[in-house]
């Protein structure tokens, strides 16, 4: 409906006769059609996302996610080291926190030898022992590449079968945290830094 509605208003701007007003009614006029064109590609962007968000949530079937918990303890091209991560299951919008562990929970479940690794990969991040290093995933700065491997590691250590992976970077905590508000830890209040 908003979309619909940003249309007709550019339509009845556009149509507007702008020859005898003054300059600076003209100037307005201009700008208020940049403003609604801004407001439109917001709208666009806005409407793909709603588009995705049942998938995502999981409304027709329950979606599992792998989370990454990056830290700039030790820098990695994706953001950081992951040292920590969660599963969630997403079903018809209710969030489930189903496991929670730490890298070498990962690397202790896998195979002997860790699992196949590109051999592109492997050549460019020498040292970094990607087959059996899940703390180490994220040295690519391309998170799909990070995702995928992530991806095959959890699989392959006994974990259950993924729709999706997501990096969380320090930042990107804070921001869920102030989002959900202080939890309790151990008996203690915590929130977010700055105290939201």
């Amino acid at each position: 409906d908003l979309r619909v509605g940003l249309i007709e208003a550019l339509d009845d701007v556009a149509d507007l006769d702008t020859t005898w007003l003054a300059n600076a009614a003209e100037e307005r006029v201009e700008e208020l059609v940049a403003e609604l064109e801004t407001t439109f590609a917001d709208v666009e962007v806005a409407d793909e996302l709603l588009a995705i968000t049942p998938d995502l949530l999981g409304i027709d079937e329950a979606r599992r996610y792998l989370v990454l918990f990056m830290t700039p303890a030790e820098s990695r091209g994706a953001g950081g080291f992951t040292g920590n991560w969660a599963e969630l299951v997403v079903d018809e919008g209710a969030l489930e926190l189903v496991a929670t562990g730490r890298s070498d929970d990962i690397n202790q479940g896998l195979p002997p030898g860790g699992v196949s690794i590109p051999s592109n990969l492997r050549e460019l991040y020498r040292g970094f022992e990607l087959e059996a290093s899940f703390q180490n995933l994220g040295v690519s700065p391309d998170f799909p590449t990070v995702a995928s491997l992530s991806r095959s590691q959890f699989e392959a250590a006994g974990g259950r079968s993924l729709d999706a992976v997501i990096g969380i970077d320090h930042a990107g905590m804070a921001g869920v945290v102030t989002l959900s508000g202080p939890s309790d830890v151990d008996g203690q209040r915590r929130a977010a830094a700055g105290g939201r």
